[in-house]
C-alpha cells in the first residue's frame, strides 16, 4: 500500500511539475547569414530555449561557447509558404517543466541543420510578445502565444539588427582548430625556437 501511495505520489508531481504549450513562432523582419544571405526556406534552424546561466558572447565566439549551456525546447526550419527566403512562420510544441521557472528564453537561429552544426547563429532574447505576455517568472514562456521577432520587444545578444533592411543578421562563428593542426602548429614552433637558439 505505502509503494503504490509513493507511486502516486511521484505520478502527481511529475504532472504538475511539466505540461507543454503550443507556440506560433513568427518573425517580422528578415533573417539572413553572416554574408547578408536571406536564410533560404526549408533551411536553417529555428530554435527556442533557455541558458543555464545568462549568456555573455562576445563578437565572433565558437559554436561550443554558444551552445555548451543552451538547452533546447523545441526547433524548426525557414519555412513559411505565403512569404519569401528569411521568414518563418509554425506552431512548436514545447515542453515546459518547473526546471525553467524564472529562466529567460532565447530563440537561436542558425545557418546549419541544428544549432550545433551552425557556422552563423543569431541569439536573441525575447522580452515580451503580441498577445501581451511577458517572458518572465513562474512560466517562461508568458504562456500560450506567439513569439514574434522584431527589434521591438527582444534584444540581439549575437548577431546584429539593420533597421534600414528590416533584416537580423548572424554572427559568423570563429573556427576551433582541429588536434592535427594545433600539432602541426606547435612542431613548426618547437622548430622555430630550436633554430633561433642554435643561432
Amino acid at each position: 500500500m505505502k509503494h503504490t501511495l509513493n507511486t502516486i505520489a511521484i505520478l502527481t508531481a511529475t504532472i504538475i511539475s511539466s505540461h507543454a504549450a503550443t507556440i506560433t513562432m513568427d518573425t517580422a523582419s528578415f533573417v539572413s547569414d553572416s554574408e547578408s544571405t536571406n536564410i533560404p526556406k526549408g533551411s536553417g534552424v529555428v530554435s527556442i530555449g533557455t541558458y543555464n546561466a545568462f549568456p555573455v558572447l562576445g563578437a565572433s565566439p565558437t559554436n561550443s561557447e554558444v551552445t555548451d549551456s543552451y538547452f533546447e525546447l523545441s526547433l524548426g526550419t525557414f519555412d513559411s509558404p505565403l512569404v519569401s527566403d528569411g521568414f518563418f512562420r509554425f506552431d512548436l510544441d514545447v515542453p515546459i517543466s518547473n526546471f525553467f521557472n524564472n529562466k529567460d528564453i532565447f530563440v537561436v537561429l542558425g545557418n546549419g541543420t541544428t544549432v550545433q552544426d551552425s557556422t552563423d547563429l543569431l541569439v536573441w532574447q525575447p522580452t515580451s510578445n503580441a498577445d501581451g505576455n511577458v517572458f518572465i517568472e513562474d512560466n517562461p514562456i508568458g504562456g500560450p502565444g506567439s513569439i514574434v521577432l522584431n527589434n521591438d520587444n527582444g534584444n540581439v545578444l549575437l548577431g546584429s539588427f539593420d533597421s534600414d533592411a528590416n533584416t537580423f543578421r548572424m554572427a559568423s562563428l570563429a573556427t576551433v582548430p582541429e588536434p592535427s593542426s594545433m600539432a602541426l602548429s606547435s612542431l613548426a614552433l618547437l622548430a622555430l625556437a630550436g633554430r633561433r637558439s642554435r643561432k
